[in-house]
């Protein structure tokens, strides 16, 4: 198998969290390097995997912090309670959507402009 062949295959099998690792490492895009930088860096990569802390697995998710820390406690409830008010002014927001306007002048489900009673009929503006 080519060198080419080999990095590219190396590459597609990883995941996106160690492409955008091993690219970090190249200081760029790792394909973009030539055959040989490629090979250095996996084998520099892998001489000192040892020194990199992968015991520690970190969820990005805020329902999964459990910390006895009082100020992240306090956060998630504040989280917590903002989700609540924003899911409430949604539903409020969707039901006065869906109010229909009701004519003035003959109580259809019509705005006063758009009523049939009025078509034609001028409307008399008064100025001061």
């Amino acid at each position: 198998m080519l060198p080419v062949t080999q990095i590219d295959t190396f590459y597609n099998g990883l995941t996106l969290r160690h492409r955008d690792t091993i690219n970090a490492a190249a200081g760029g895009t790792f394909m973009k390097r030539r055959p040989e930088e490629c090979y250095d860096l996996i084998e520099n990569m892998t001489a000192h995997h040892n020194d990199w802390d992968t015991f520690v697995q970190r969820n990005e998710s805020s329902s999964f912090i459990t910390s006895s820390n009082p100020e992240i406690a306090s956060l998630k409830l504040q989280m917590e309670e903002m989700n609540r008010n924003l899911t409430r002014m949604l539903q409020i927001n969707q039901q006065v959507n869906s109010v229909t306007p009701s004519c003035e002048t003959c109580g259809g489900p019509h705005s006063y402009n758009d009523c049939p009673a009025t078509v034609g009929q001028n409307q008399n503006i008064y100025a001061v």
